[in-house]
């Protein structure tokens, strides 16, 4: 006799259904906002949270950000907020140990953290799980998910949410992974673009050059080859500027012939005095 798919998980069928779809639509993302969008909706259904937030940490400065939350825009004001890791040492904790916490009722959380209300400004939850995202052992954030009842966790409960976090953390950093690799291409890009002007820029010089002196042949007149120059620059340069050098050029030949007229009647011929 064939059993049904997933008759043999027990109590975890009906979550291993949220894994699978999660699994799917996880597979086709290449954003943050797509991964916590996929996975934060379908853990607070799952385990019937209240509310649920992800934050994401930096480890170089030590700050948390809010990544995606959802069911707190009504409610009090909460415990997850952005700001130094260390202010909030629930969340310090559960990275350091890299393990997950569960408190099922207001009195266990305020037993374990009885200063987490006054440090954070926020209101304890009546149940709470929260979950740490590692990848290749480097801290990624972590989910919360907060009751306004108390909530018992099953085994099966804290299999999904484990498998969950798990699946969030590879997603991130594919997402994190995919933003890096198009910096990347976009720097090299631009880097490419430059180099094609400059080269470019190169060869039209190196052109300019080619028919100057295919122009000039073996002209020596510097005011005809100051005009053949101009010549050669506006067909290949549209557009660029070159009047203030030409008037240059010019007065410089000027001021050559006048000195080498001058130059000329100084080397005449010796003169005596009597």
């Amino acid at each position: 006799m064939t059993s049904q798919p997933g008759a043999d998980l027990g109590p975890f069928a009906p979550l291993a259904a949220y894994i699978q779809e999660i699994t799917e639509a996880l597979a086709a993302t290449t954003t943050q906002r797509e991964v916590i969008e996929i996975v934060l909706t379908p853990a607070v259904q799952a385990i019937g949270a209240s509310a649920g937030i992800v934050l994401s940490v930096d480890e170089t400065d030590q700050q948390m950000k809010i990544a995606g939350s959802q069911g707190y825009e009504d409610g009090p004001p909460t415990l997850w907020q952005e700001g130094p890791i260390n202010d909030n040492v629930l969340i310090a904790d559960i990275l350091r140990m890299k393990e997950a916490l569960y408190f099922e009722d207001a009195g266990a959380l305020k037993a374990a953290y009885p200063e987490l209300e006054s440090r954070t400004g926020g209101l304890l939850p009546v149940a709470n799980a929260t979950l740490p995202m590692f990848l290749d052992g480097q801290p990624l954030g972590v989910i919360v998910l907060d009751f306004r009842e108390p909530h018992h966790f099953t085994t099966a409960e804290r299999r999904f949410l484990k498998i969950l976090s798990a699946q969030c953390a590879i997603a991130l950093g594919r997402a994190q992974a995919t933003v890096l690799l198009e910096d990347r291409v976009e720097a090299r890009t631009r880097q490419l673009e430059e180099r094609t002007r400059q080269l470019e820029d190169e060869r039209a010089a190196q052109a300019a050059f080619v028919a100057f002196t295919e122009t000039v042949g073996s002209e020596t007149d510097l005011s005809s080859l100051v005009r053949e120059a101009v010549k050669v620059l506006q067909s290949r340069f549209p557009g660029a500027r070159t009047c203030t050098g030409v008037q240059r050029l010019k007065q410089r030949t000027v001021e050559t012939r006048v000195q080498a007229k001058k130059w000329s009647g100084d080397q005449g011929g010796p003169r005596y005095s009597r």
